[in-house]
């Protein structure tokens, strides 16, 4: 995360137990970095048992946005986050971007 910008990448998956989960949640990096890659329009997933969900939340990203899959099924979440990226942007959160600091 320090070393690159979300930009450079693809897209995003944020996966762990909750103790990864509470640190990432608690580092202002993680957090502009799922919020640089939402506002570039890239694909996030999210795998856990909600826990994963709380470093989104923290990034205060909106919820079940376009392009973003959540949940702990991880073929489920992993299958729309490469739906997702086979567009390479997700165009229809473009407007909702633009107002989100990055």
């Amino acid at each position: 995360m320090l070393g690159m910008p979300s930009i450079m990448f693809d897209g995003v998956i944020v996966a762990g137990d909750a103790q990864s989960a509470k640190t990432l949640s608690e580092s202002g990096d993680a957090r502009h970095f799922v919020l640089e890659a939402f506002k570039h329009l890239k694909a996030i997933a999210a795998i856990g048992n909600g826990e994963d969900e709380d470093v989104l939340a923290a990034a205060h990203l909106p919820s079940g946005d376009d392009g973003v899959a959540v949940g702990s099924d991880v073929d489920k979440v992993m299958q729309s986050f490469i739906d997702t990226m086979s567009k390479h942007r997700v165009w229809s959160r473009a407007q909702k971007a633009e107002s989100m600091p990055a």
